[in-house]
């Protein structure tokens, strides 16, 4: 791949808490770096034995401390991040880093960390504990491991919370999911921008190091044919069916304006584990995969917790020695959508629960209308009819597709007339109204679809597919996205017959957004949104009618914002050795990820 193209992809490959954590490391303790090659138990797909290109840091103390496993994100190795994992070692933590197999110096195929790549996380906590090993026998405690890791790092987290090895007293999930297939494929739509993305920037064709499955789940993903198959494989690497097997501490860090892995996924798992006594903190905050910044300040002071973290569940540190995981159970971050910077305040809470405002969906005119909290008359309001954009201009100049609309004796329109689009607004929040969004909203649309193909799969063909945004219009009348998300509704059994009319429930992506006085909310709903999401290549046409509402979870569970304050470190920063010659942020993001 020439520069060029690393410099693009690297806007969407990235994890913005990659490239800029930690770039300040504590000189409190010497230490000492080893590569070394760890030996798994499986094979790669041809049979052949595989060893992980491993380096493992190592601090010089006369007793024995607790491990920490740092996995790396998608088409990473084991040198990045190297920054933090001195700064852990510094503090007292021996720190194992491993080359994911199919990546790198390690040997193998890449399987969405399917079952091998499961025991190589075993098999490397093993390594760090055998009493055998010569490199780190005597300096780790065998009962004290914890593990951090981003994006598919996080994926690891995940997994070897859910293995109940003995060893393991902690995980730390950043930026990831919990089931890749609710995260990669909402509602049966792909995230067409990502599986291809990844998939590209790190197949070594001359190494074959993706696995064959890999390969089928991409080609399924990106054509829509058997999504069953997909849905399978996700979900076997998934936490789905998995959470009574987590039994140790869990700190979910997730990003409110992450395009790949949405704040749901975070909160769902904060209230699955809550729920059955786990400890757990969840942090929300402008990081993640883009659009998401990462501002340093709220990097640092975020590895700052994650480091008191791993002092209290590892080591034992008292609460008066970890003041930032004390104040509560959530702490988040207000991050809008696109170019997105902390302002310095959090608000906290210990649970979260669900005050909400609705806001109903009024037709004033064939492109949308206004959201209003008092619903509308049904007989006083027309349905709004949307078509299938995706066709284009040319929907009526295709047999199949304008057969739809002759099939059912109706002339063909004008599809000016039949917007792909529809915008919805409020008045202009005063100070008494204004809405303060915190958690997940939802849609509830009442529907009638009509569609051209009698049968299909998911993410093959749809009824309709609707995609909302929500946006944030200034008095000016300039638009800020704040969040997206997606719907697609399975076809019926017989073409060219309009579905009864019917409510169809489904859940946008979480936001976390404050709308000021003055400022208007925006939704608009489009039948397709490319190259984001893949487009159901079925025509359709869905009318919205009176009664469709939104739900917006409210910020009355949340503490009134708190500036806080970030301490620099008084250590000097470490030379930024790995940044030299870099000319970009996106350079600098796809080089810590190794990419």
């Amino acid at each position: 791949m020439d520069k060029k193209s690393r410099v693009f992809w690297s806007k969407f490959a990235g994890v913005a808490i990659v490239a800029l954590a930690g770039a300040v490391a504590s000189a409190q303790v010497s230490i000492q770096t080893f590569v070394t090659s760890i030996p798994v138990t499986s094979p790669d797909d041809s049979g052949n034995p595989v060893s992980l290109d491993a380096e493992v840091i190592i601090p010089d103390l006369p007793d024995a401390v607790p491990g920490v496993i740092w996995n790396h994100g998608f088409g990473g190795h084991k040198g990045n991040d190297r920054s933090i994992r001195e700064r852990l070692a510094r503090n007292g933590y021996v720190v194992l880093s491993y080359t994911s197999r199919g990546f790198g110096d390690t040997p193998g195929q890449v399987d969405l960390l399917g079952p091998k790549e499961q025991q190589d996380l075993i098999d490397a906590v093993d390594w760090l504990i055998d009493p055998g090993n010569a490199l780190v026998a005597g300096a780790v405690l065998p009962d004290s491991i914890g593990q951090v890791g981003a994006s598919y790092g996080g994926l690891h987290a995940w997994a070897l919370a859910r293995s109940g090895h003995p060893a393991v007293r902690t995980v730390v999930p950043i930026a990831t999911a919990t089931n890749l297939y609710d995260a990669m494929v909402p509602y049966d739509v792909t995230m067409m921008v990502w599986p291809v993305g990844f998939y590209a920037t790190g197949f070594v064709p001359e190494e074959q190091n993706y696995s064959n499955t890999f390969h089928q789940i991409v080609l399924e993903m990106v054509t829509g044919v058997n999504m069953q198959h997909v849905e399978a494989e996700l979900t076997a690497r998934s936490m789905t069916g998995h959470w009574d097997d987590v039994n140790i501490p869990v700190f979910i860090i997730q990003g409110i304006n992450d395009s790949l892995f949405p704040a749901n996924t975070a909160m769902k798992a904060f209230q699955e584990l809550t729920s059955r006594g786990i400890e757990t903190r969840l942090y929300l905050g402008g990081i993640g995969h883009p659009p998401a910044v990462g501002d340093g300040d709220e990097i640092e002071r975020l590895f700052d917790q994650v480091e008191q973290w791993l002092n209290r569940q590892l080591k034992g540190a008292p609460e008066s020695e970890t003041p930032l995981i004390t104040t509560s159970d959530i702490e988040i971050a207000n991050a809008g959508y696109f170019n997105s910077h902390w302002d310095g305040t959090v608000r906290y809470a210990d649970d979260i629960t669900t005050p909400s405002r609705t806001y109903y969906l009024k037709a004033t005119s064939a492109t949308g209308g206004t959201l209003s909290t008092t619903p509308p008359l049904p007989l006083l309001t027309l349905p709004l009819p949307m078509i299938n954009t995706y066709a284009g201009s040319g929907y009526l100049d295709e047999p199949v597709t304008s057969e739809l609309l002759l099939g059912l004796g109706l002339p063909l329109p004008n599809l000016s007339q039949i917007p792909g689009v529809l915008t919805f607004e409020t008045a202009p929040f005063t100070s008494s109204n204004a809405i303060d969004v915190a958690g997940i909203p939802t849609f509830d649309l009442k529907v009638i679809s009509i569609h051209q193909l009698p049968v299909g799969e998911p993410g093959l063909l749809a009824a309709f597919q609707v995609n909302p945004k929500i946006w944030d219009v200034d008095p000016q009348g300039n638009a800020t996205l704040i969040s997206r998300g997606t719907f697609s509704e399975p076809v019926n059994s017989a073409p060219l017959v309009a579905s009864p009319l019917h409510t169809t429930t489904f859940e946008n992506f979480g936001m976390f957004y404050t709308f000021e006085a003055g400022h208007r909310l925006r939704i608009t709903l489009s039948t397709e949104d490319t190259p984001y999401l893949r487009p159901t290549t079925n025509p359709f046409i869905v009318t919205i009618h009176p009664g469709s509402k939104v739900t917006f979870p409210t910020g009355q569970w949340l503490s009134a914002p708190d500036q806080v304050a970030v301490v620099p470190d008084p250590e000097p920063p470490v030379p930024p050795t790995i940044f030299e010659g870099l000319t970009s942020v996106q350079e600098l993001v796809f080089d810590a990820l190794g990419l």
